[in-house]
């Protein structure tokens, strides 16, 4: 199982593997729902759709992530009123939506309501490119002002990126329009 590792602006370490839900049998099917359905929950964060489920059993929460071949996992240690342990698996973007689509015909009717109510507040924007990608630090008037530059000032690419917070080798692939071609 291939996955990224990093540790978060909370010191967490957390585990991510964004790749298509695997095919599943019948009985890991249902054993899905049946754990979504009591530990899950289903949402939109700033218009990314979620999977989550969160138990106080790690092997679980690895169970979980081994049927469906993806997610994102980390641990929150016990907090200062707790002694338990959690484990979270969630389950982001379009995999996520992937995933409310295929089970929603068998979950409860509070959770097709949450499953639906985060779907009709999903706003597809069209694929994640330029400004519509949410880590971007550009946008297409800046594209345009960053080609202006190359192509009329004296100025290096490596200076015009710290002009507007990018690296070199983004102002170049900017430059040469191996990135933002729509602009």
């Amino acid at each position: 199982m291939t996955r990224a590792r990093y540790i978060n602006d909370n010191g967490q370490l957390i585990y991510v593997r964004s790749e298509p839900l695997k095919e599943m049998n019948a009985h890991d099917f249902f054993w899905l729902i049946g754990l979504l359905e009591g530990e899950g929950t289903f949402g939109i964060r700033n218009n990314c759709l979620f999977v989550k489920a969160s138990t106080c059993d790690q092997d679980v929460r690895d169970k979980l992530e081994a049927i469906t071949g993806t997610g994102t996992t980390y641990d929150r240690p016990p907090t200062a009123g707790s002694k338990k342990h959690v484990y979270i698996w969630s389950l982001d973007g379009w995999f996520g939506r992937e995933l409310m689509l295929k089970i929603k015909q068998h979950m409860s009717v509070r959770r097709q309501e949450q499953i639906d109510r985060a779907l009709s507040q999903y706003k597809y924007k069209g694929p994640a490119i330029g400004s519509n990608n949410f880590n971007t630090k550009l946008q297409p008037a800046d594209v345009k002002e960053i080609r202006r530059l190359a192509r009329d000032t004296d100025l290096t690419q490596r200076e015009i990126g710290l002009l507007f917070g990018i690296a070199k080798s983004s102002t170049g692939g900017i430059v040469r329009r191996h990135t933002w071609k729509h602009v």
